[in-house]
């Protein structure tokens, strides 16, 4: 799981999520909108609904091609619970929650070094 969670809003550019991507070295940042997480922005959201796409960075804002919502599991839940859910829903990320809260971000990665 990556800790902490980095976040960007909704209004950013994806030019600016790129950087904030490449600047913590990570493959997704949530995205806020007056405060609240509204959406999910990963490397895949960039490959396929930007450059795919052929949309200029600099003017294509974050909201415009986020996955929403964000979708999330317990901080309790086990790694094999963890990798159904994804696999369900046929997601590479998910937000951890504890208490409510986004603690972190556990992607496929992650589940693969612990699951062996």
């Amino acid at each position: 799981m990556k800790t902490p969670v980095h976040s960007i809003s909704s209004e950013e550019t994806i030019w600016r999520a790129s950087q904030k991507m490449h600047e913590h070295q990570i493959g997704s940042l949530l995205v806020t909108d007056n405060g609240e997480y509204v959406g999910i922005l990963t490397k895949t959201d960039l490959i396929y609904k930007v450059v795919e796409k052929g949309l200029e960075p600099r003017q294509t804002r974050v909201m415009d091609i986020m996955t929403q919502p964000v979708l999330s599991m317990d901080d309790q839940a086990s790694a094999v619970e963890a990798r159904d859910f994804m696999i369900d829903r046929n997601i590479q990320r998910l937000a951890v929650t504890r208490n409510g809260e986004i603690v972190g971000i556990l992607s496929v990665k992650d589940l693969m070094s612990c699951l062996g």
